[in-house]
C-alpha cells in the first residue's frame, strides 16, 4: 500500500484555493484577485518538487502557466492596493473633497484599463486546461512512492533562494534606491515560501524564520505599495496644475514618500538580522540534502541577484535616491529567525 505522498494533500489544498478564486478574479473582484495570485505562487514553488517525483514534463507546464497568470493579475492588485491606501489617507483626512475624488476616478479608470489588459491575457492562457493539468499531477503524484529526489529539490531551492537574499541585502545597502528594496522584498517572500514547504512536509523547524520573513516582507511590501501609489499620483497631480485641489494632491504625495523613507529606515535597520535568516536557511538546507542523501558538499549553483533585479516593476524616481542617514542602529539584539532541522 502507497504511503500518502507529503507533497499531494498541499497542492491538493493550493490547486483548491486557485480554482475556487478564479472565477471571481475573472469577474474583477478584489480578494479574488489576491488569493488567486497567492495562491499560483505557493503553487510555483510546489511544482518543482512534483516535478522531480514525475516523469512526464506536465508540472514544468503547469508552472510556467502559472506564472503567466500570476503577471496578468500583477497590475490589477497593485491598483486595488492603492485604492485601499486612499481609504486610509481619507481617514487620515489626508486627502479630501476633490483631491480625493480625483484621485479615486484616475485609480479607478486605470484599474479597469488593467483589468481589461488582464482578460485577454488570461484567455490566451487558457485557465481551463492549467486547473486539468494540476488535477493530473495531483492524480499521478498519489500513484507515487515517495523518493528523496524531491526533498533535495526543497533543499537546494532553500539553500539558493537563501544566498540570493543575502546578495540582495548586500546589494540594496543602506540607500534607498527603490527597484534594489523591492528586489530584497522578492528574495525575502521567495525564501518565506520554500521555508513554509519545508516546515509543512517536516522536514525542518521553520516557523520562527517564517515569522521573521513574514515581518520583514510586510515593511518592504507596504514601502513598495506607498510606492507604487505615489507613481500612480504623478498623471492626476500634471493634470491638476493650476487647480485649487492641487496642492492637496502635492501634500499628500509628500506624505506618502515620507512613509516610505521612515520604512527603509526599519528595514536598515534590520538588515542584520535579514542576513541572519539567509544564512540560517542556507544551514538547514544544505542539512537537509545531507540527510536526504545529497552527499557532501553540495554545490547548487546559486541564482543572480541580477535576475531578481529585473523582476522589479518600478523604476526608481530622482527624488528617492538619495542616501538614507541610518535611523537607527540595526537592531543587532533581535533574535534572528532560527531554522533546523528536526
Amino acid at each position: 500500500m502507497l504511503t500518502p505522498h507529503p507533497l499531494l494533500p498541499l497542492l491538493e489544498r493550493q490547486a483548491r484555493a486557485f480554482g475556487g478564486h478564479l472565477p471571481g478574479a475573472i469577474e474583477g473582484e478584489v480578494e479574488p484577485v489576491h488569493q488567486c495570485r497567492v495562491a499560483t505562487r505557493r503553487l510555483r514553488e510546489l511544482l518543482p518538487l512534483c516535478e522531480r517525483e514525475l516523469s512526464a514534463g506536465i508540472a514544468g507546464r503547469a508552472r510556467r502557466r502559472l506564472r503567466r497568470v500570476g503577471g496578468a493579475m500583477g497590475p490589477v492588485r497593485e491598483v486595488d492596493v492603492a485604492l485601499e491606501i486612499v481609504d486610509e489617507l481619507a481617514r487620515q483626512q489626508v486627502v479630501r473633497n476633490e483631491a480625493e475624488e480625483r484621485l479615486r476616478q484616475h485609480l479607478q479608470d486605470e484599474r479597469e484599463e488593467r483589468r481589461e489588459q488582464m482578460l485577454d491575457r488570461l484567455r490566451a492562457i487558457n485557465t481551463l486546461k492549467l486547473e486539468r493539468d494540476l488535477a493530473e499531477v495531483a492524480r499521478l503524484l498519489g500513484m507515487r512512492q515517495q523518493t528523496d529526489a524531491w526533498a533535495q529539490a526543497l533543499a537546494s531551492r532553500m539553500e539558493s533562494r537563501a544566498r540570493t537574499l543575502v546578495e540582495t541585502v548586500d546589494a540594496a545597502g543602506p540607500l534607498y534606491i527603490a527597484d534594489r528594496v523591492h528586489a530584497v522584498r522578492i528574495a525575502t517572500k521567495r525564501l518565506r515560501y520554500v521555508l513554509e514547504l519545508a516546515g509543512d512536509t517536516g522536514e525542518a523547524r521553520t516557523k520562527r524564520a517564517v515569522r521573521d520573513a513574514r515581518s520583514v516582507q510586510e515593511t518592504l511590501g507596504r514601502l513598495h505599495d506607498l510606492d507604487v501609489l505615489a507613481g500612480l499620483m504623478q498623471d492626476p497631480i500634471a493634470a491638476a496644475a493650476g487647480q485649487p485641489w492641487n496642492d492637496e494632491l502635492k501634500a499628500a504625495h509628500l506624505h506618502l514618500e515620507r512613509e516610505c523613507r521612515s520604512l527603509h529606515g526599519q528595514y536598515v535597520a534590520r538588515q542584520e538580522v535579514v542576513r541572519e535568516l539567509g544564512s540560517g536557511a542556507e544551514k538547514a538546507g544544505r542539512e537537509i540534502w545531507i540527510e536526504r542523501g545529497g552527499g557532501e558538499p553540495h554545490a547548487a549553483s546559486p541564482k543572480r541577484v541580477g535576475r531578481v533585479l529585473k523582476m522589479t516593476l518600478e523604476q526608481p524616481r530622482s527624488d528617492l535616491r538619495a542616501a538614507e542617514k541610518p535611523a537607527r542602529q540595526r537592531a543587532a539584539q533581535n533574535e534572528p529567525g532560527g531554522v533546523g532541522t528536526p
